[in-house]
């Protein structure tokens, strides 16, 4: 992935901002053709994967996007269901969510700037704590995947104090 400057004229201040944020945190990034998407490498410990970050320009909403290097087999969505519904609750930046037709694991945080003007620190209060989100729960959504653990078990002896992302948690 390589980190460019080139289109940001056409590119709206939601994206160029998401941008200048990754190139000052050294996370490179590729913008996804024909959107307005940007995708990134992420790795905390001895998991990766896959961050995008989503610029809605129309609405004024930054969104950012960590998905789970693993899929919800169709005979355990009902249990990621309950393991997502317990650690949900209190969560207050951003969410798990799964897609029931295909089993995708992804954690969503955003910000609505309208009426505003978005900036570096606020997408780094976005990008961050769902990168440390996933870090920390990735270990849980393995046990489950493995049958190590129930929902309930994994919910219970996740950490939501921990943090397993450094700093900087881009994959190099």
């Amino acid at each position: 992935m390589t980190s460019s400057a080139q289109g940001a004229e056409e590119d709206g201040r939601i994206l160029s901002t998401a941008k200048a944020f990754f190139r000052q945190d050294r996370w490179p990034y590729a913008k996804l053709e024909g959107r307005t998407v940007l995708q990134v490498a992420v790795g905390t410990g001895d998991h990766r994967w896959s961050g995008f970050a989503q610029a809605d320009e129309t609405l004024a909403r930054f969104v950012f996007y960590s998905v789970s290097p693993w899929t919800a087999p169709e005979h355990r969505r009902v249990e990621f269901a309950e393991f997502f519904t317990r650690i949900n609750w209190g969560m207050v930046i951003g969410n798990f969510e799964m897609d029931w037709d295909d089993g995708e694991i992804r954690y969503k945080s955003a910000i609505d700037v309208t009426g505003d003007r978005i900036s570096q620190p606020l997408v780094r209060q976005v990008v961050y704590p769902n990168v440390r989100a996933m870090g920390r729960y990735l270990p849980a959504i393995r046990a489950i995947l493995d049958g190590e653990q129930s929902a309930r078990e994994a919910a219970a002896t996740a950490d939501p104090s921990s943090s397993t992302a450094g700093d900087n948690p881009v994959e190099r």
